[in-house]
């Protein structure tokens, strides 16, 4: 069985980085944007995750305290197990339009991420096969 296959547009998109980088004046200089990179992409990915994940969490808790506080408006007491799974429910679809420039932000983060690994991993690889040829 081969491996994963790459989606033509990432594969091309790794290719032209790869032709601009021997474009480049020398090594030197194509080091230090990768390093920078490198550092900041897994901590910025994280962060938007965080960002998102917790204003998600927010809006659930948000919904579930506006279900308790219009059933004690009305005189009824709701449990907070219910009160909390239809503000689950409710905050599912309503999080993904309210908080859509998170969502992108996290995919774009991810897309950046995992473009850079694809492009390390080939280079990688392309080094392991030079000494062979």
């Amino acid at each position: 069985m081969t491996g994963p296959v790459e989606a033509p547009d990432r594969l091309s998109r790794v290719t032209e980085h790869d032709n601009a980088a021997e474009a480049s004046d020398g090594p030197a200089d194509a080091a230090a944007p990768d390093n920078a990179a490198t550092s900041a992409g897994l901590p910025a990915l994280l962060g938007a995750i965080a960002a998102y994940v917790g204003a998600r969490l927010v809006l659930v808790v948000a919904i579930a305290g506006a279900i308790m506080g219009i059933g004690a408006l009305v005189g009824q007491t709701v449990p907070l197990i219910v009160a909390a799974a239809f503000g689950v429910l409710i905050a599912l679809p309503l999080g993904m339009l309210v908080f859509k420039s998170l969502r992108i932000n996290v995919n774009n983060h991810i897309t950046a991420y995992d473009d850079e690994r694809a492009r390390r991993r080939a280079e990688l690889q392309g080094r392991l096969r030079k000494p062979g040829s």
